[in-house]
C-alpha cells in the first residue's frame, strides 16, 4: 500500500513523494516557514504576564499592608475549602440522585453577580487575580492544579480534570526541575509575587513554552504528510494555512491543552500512515500512544481482512485505555470528583459541551471556514476532500473520509471553537491539497498566474497572522497612558472608580483599586455619590463600552484618558479569532471633579 498519492489520474503530480515511502523529510522553504512561525511564537511568549509594570500600576504610591499580605494567602485557601466541600456535596447528591443546579458552574467569569459596593475581602481577590494571573481567560486553570497538589505527601490530585494529566503534569515537573535550578521560588506567600512577579512569569511561559514545540511540531507533521500524499506544494499550503489561522496561533501563546492535543492527535495520524508503509508494529503502538481516535480507526480499517482490522483497533483502544489511565490515576482514584467534573461540563446547566445537535453544525462551519483558519485559503479543504476522495489512492481515501466524519462529529457540539482545535491541522493539510491541485489545474503552464493566485489566497491570512504578532511582540501599549491617569488622578483612599465587575487582568488594565471605594456598575446607579472616575476594559466578548453607553450615570462623566487601544484591535473581527493580547481601556472623569 502507498502513501503517494498522484491526483492526475495520468501521473504522479510534481514533486510527489515516491510511491512506497515518505519523503526524507521538509525543503529548505519549509523549513523557513517553521522558522519564522518559531520566532514570531516566541518573542510573544511573554506577553501580558504578571510583571514589574502591572505590580507598579496596581500598587501606584503605596505598598501592601501587612493584613493584606495575610489576607492574599488566607483567602484563597478559604476559598478552595469552599469549593471542596461544594464539590463534595454535588458528589454526594449525584450519587443519591438528588437534583443539583449546576447554574453556578456555567458563567465562570459572570462579573454582575457581586455587590454594589466591593468589600475589602473582593478587592484582595481581584489584586491577587492581577498578581497570579494572565491576560488570557482561564489560562491560570492549569497552574491552579498544580497548586493544590502536595506533593510532599504523594498527593497529585489536581482535582481539576478537563485538561488532562498529560498536559499538567509535564508543566508540574518542568516547574519542579526550574524550581531545583533556581529559577524559580515556588511559595504560597502571594506577597512574595508581587516583589517578584518574574517568577509567576516563568511558569506561564513554561507552559506557553510547550505549546510552542507543540505547534511547530505540528507544521512540521503537516509538511511531511502533505510531502507525501501528493507533492512538497501540497506540504508548503498547508503548513502555511495552519502557521496563519488566528485560532491556533492565539491559543498557541495561552497555557491551555488544545494545541498541544493537535500536535498529538497529527503525530498520530502520521505514525498510522507510517505503519502502513512499514507494517512495524512499534508505529501501530506509538499511534496509539499519541491517539488520534477517529480519523486513526479509519486509517487502519483493512476492508480485506476483517480481523487484521479488528485486532489493529482493539490494539489501539487498549493503548489508548492505558495510556489514558496511566496520565489521569485519578480518575478511578477520586471517581466521584471525576465525575463532578464530568458532570459540570457536560450539563445544559453548566459548560454544555455535550449539547450535541446538528444544528450546531452551521455555527461550527462559519467558525472553521471564516474565522478560526486562514480565511480563504482554508476553505479549499472543501476542494482538497472531493479531490482526495476521487483520485487519491487507498491511504489518501481513508484520511479524507476520517476527517469528514470527524467533522460531522465535532461539529454537532456547541460552538466552542477552541476545543475543536485538533482536526485544525488536518483541515489545514487538505486546504493545501486542494490548493494545490486547483492552482494546477486551473493555471497549468501559467506559472506567474498560479503564483500570483496563491499570493491571493494567502494575503489576508498573512495580515491577521500579522496583527497577531504585533499584539503579542508589543502588549505593553497600555502602560504610559495608564501610569500617566494614576499620577494626574493621585489615586488613594478617598477615590472613587467605577469598573463592570471585580477588576481582573483578564478585563481591566490594572490600576490601584486596593485602598480606593470600589463599586460594581453593574449594581450602582447613586448619581448622588457617583464615583470620581470610571474605568473599562477592551475583553474579547465583554463590550464595557456598550454597557456604559446605556447606564443612567453615563451622563455625568466625560472621556479623560485612552488607555493604549489601537483600532487595529478590531479590524475584520468577523474574519478572524480575535487574539486577547489587545489589553487597554478607557477612564472616564465626572464632571467638573
Amino acid at each position: 500500500m502507498t502513501t503517494a498519492t498522484a491526483l492526475d489520474p495520468h501521473g504522479p503530480a510534481e514533486g510527489a513523494g515516491q510511491p512506497g515511502r515518505l519523503p526524507a523529510g521538509l525543503s529548505a522553504a519549509q523549513w523557513l516557514i517553521v522558522g519564522i512561525a518559531g520566532v514570531i511564537l516566541v518573542l510573544g511568549i511573554g506577553w501580558e504576564v504578571p510583571s514589574e509594570r502591572r505590580m507598579d500600576a496596581l500598587l501606584g504610591r503605596g505598598q501592601l499592608s501587612e493584613r493584606q499580605k495575610e489576607l492574599l494567602v488566607s483567602l484563597r485557601e478559604a476559598y478552595y475549602e469552599k469549593v471542596d466541600t461544594e464539590t463534595a456535596e454535588i458528589a454526594r447528591k449525584l450519587y443519591r440522585g438528588e437534583p443539583v443546579d449546576f447554574k453556578s458552574f456555567a458563567a465562570v467569569k459572570d462579573r454582575s453577580i457581586h455587590g454594589p459596593v466591593f468589600s475589602e475581602d473582593e478587592r484582595i481577590a481581584g489584586f491577587r487575580s492581577f498578581v497570579l494571573h494572565t491576560a488570557a481567560m482561564d489560562e491560570g486553570k492549569a497552574y491552579q492544579a498544580l497548586a493544590r497538589m502536595r506533593p510532599a505527601d504523594w498527593d497529585f490530585d489536581p482535582k481539576f480534570y478537563s485538561y488532562g494529566g498529560t498536559y499538567i503534569y509535564p508543566i508540574g515537573v518542568t516547574i519542579f526541575l526550574f524550581k531545583q535550578a533556581g529559577l524559580i521560588h515556588v511559595t504560597k506567600d502571594f506577597s512574595y509575587y508581587v516583589e517578584h512577579p518574574h517568577h509567576v512569569a516563568r511558569m506561564y511561559m513554561i507552559g506557553r513554552g510547550f505549546n510552542i514545540i507543540a505547534f511547530l511540531g505540528t507544521l512540521i507533521l503537516i509538511g511531511l504528510l502533505g510531502n507525501a500524499i501528493r507533492d512538497r506544494t501540497t506540504g508548503d499550503l498547508g503548513m502555511l494555512t495552519y502557521a496563519l489561522s488566528t485560532l491556533p496561533l492565539g491559543q498557541t501563546l495561552v497555557s491551555k491543552p488544545h494545541v498541544f492535543a493537535a500536535f498529538w492527535v497529527m503525530l498520530s495520524i502520521f505514525s498510522a500512515v507510517r505503519f502502513l508503509e512499514r507494517r512495524s508494529w512499534g508505529l501501530l503502538v506509538l499511534s496509539a500512544v499519541a491517539a488520534g481516535v477517529i480519523v486513526l480507526f479509519t486509517l487502519l480499517i483493512d476492508s480485506r481482512s476483517v480481523s487484521a482490522s479488528l485486532g489493529r483497533i482493539i490494539i489501539i483502544g487498549g493503548v489508548i485505555g492505558l495510556v489514558f489511565l496511566l496520565s489521569n490515576p485519578y480518575s478511578l482514584i477520586s471517581y466521584d470528583l471525576f465525575y463532578v467534573n464530568l458532570k459540570i461540563v457536560g450539563n445544559p446547566d453548566g459548560w454544555n459541551y455535550y449539547n450535541l445537535s446538528p444544528v450546531n453544525w452551521l455555527a461550527f462551519a462559519q467558525e472553521l471556514l471564516f474565522r478560526s483558519y486562514s480565511f480563504p485559503a482554508v476553505a479549499f479543504a472543501l476542494a482538497g476532500l472531493i479531490a482526495a476522495l476521487i483520485w487519491g489512492n487507498s491511504v489518501t481515501i481513508r484520511l479524507a473520509g476520517g476527517l469528514l466524519v470527524l467533522l460531522l462529529l465535532v461539529g454537532m457540539s456547541p460552538t466552542y471553537s477552541r476545543i475543536t482545535v485538533f482536526v485544525g491541522p488536518l483541515v489545514c493539510l487538505f486546504a493545501g491539497y486542494g490548493l494545490s491541485v486547483t492552482a494546477a489545474r486551473l493555471f497549468a503552464g501559467r506559472s506567474v498566474l498560479r503564483k500570483a493566485f496563491l499570493i491571493a489566497m494567502f494575503m489576508p491570512g498573512a495580515l491577521f497572522a500579522g496583527l497577531f504578532a504585533r499584539d503579542v511582540i508589543f502588549d505593553g501599549a497600555w502602560y504610559a497612558p495608564t501610569v500617566k491617569w494614576i499620577v494626574e488622578a493621585r489615586i488613594g483612599p478617598g477615590t472613587s472608580i467605577g469598573t463592570f465587575g471585580l477588576p481582573d487582568p483578564n478585563f481591566t488594565i490594572p490600576f490601584p483599586f486596593l485602598d480606593t471605594k470600589l463599586v460594581n456598575l453593574y449594581k450602582y446607579a447613586d448619581k448622588a455619590n457617583a464615583p470620581d472616575y470610571v474605568v473599562l476594559g477592551n475583553a474579547v466578548g465583554f463590550d464595557d463600552e456598550a454597557l456604559w453607553a446605556r447606564h443612567p450615570l453615563r451622563g455625568s462623566y466625560e472621556l479623560a484618558h485612552e488607555l493604549g487601544y489601537r483600532p487595529s484591535y478590531d479590524w475584520f473581527r468577523e474574519w478572524r479569532t480575535l487574539d486577547e493580547a489587545r489589553v487597554s481601556g478607557w477612564v472616564y472623569k465626572r464632571k467638573g471633579l
